[in-house]
């Protein structure tokens, strides 16, 4: 999936918190919000009277109502691509905690689980991590285990031995 078919996706599946979304889909999405938030930022700083809080009457309630549709189509990307990894769209409440969101960014980088799963069926094409030359379920947990391991050497990276006194 490239930039463009994500974004459309992502403005598609605004109020749709089921099914799964790829890593690719996720990445590619976040990058062109970002991209169009800096747009945005840009079109409001460079119009005249904005820096002394002049601007338009309805300018700041057209903001309000961008800012609400991306905060909901953020959610909800989320939540899919939770679902992606074999992740309840539960765990997206983690961001609430101090580090939580550090958690959830670890969590979007698993790959996807590659065969279906029960928020529904394997993503299709070639970002479907898993899907790729005969790889199954060892694989996908090799590949789990590997981003673990980046995150934690207790779950499985690579350990030092303890110095001796």
């Amino acid at each position: 999936m490239g930039p463009i078919q994500a974004f459309v996706a992502f403005h598609t599946r605004v109020f749709d918190f089921a099914g799964r979304s790829s890593r690719a889909e996720y990445w590619w999405s976040a990058l062109m919000l970002i991209l169009a938030f800096f747009g945005v930022a840009f079109a409001v700083v460079s119009t005249p009277g904005a820096m002394e809080h002049q601007l338009a009457p309805g300018a700041a309630g057209l903001m309000g109502l961008y800012l609400l549709w991306f905060w909901l189509a953020t959610i909800s990307m989320s939540i899919r691509r939770l679902h992606d990894a074999g992740y309840s769209g539960w765990w997206y409440l983690i961001n609430f905690i101090p580090l939580g969101g550090l958690v959830l960014l670890v969590l979007f980088c698993f790959p996807s689980e590659p065969w279906p799963n029960a928020y529904g069926p394997a993503p299709q094409g070639p970002d479907a991590e898993g899907r790729r030359a005969g790889r199954g379920p060892r694989a996908w947990l090799q590949a789990q285990a590997q981003c673990l391991g980046w995150l934690c050497p207790a779950f499985g990276g690579r350990r030092r031995p303890l110095a001796r006194a």
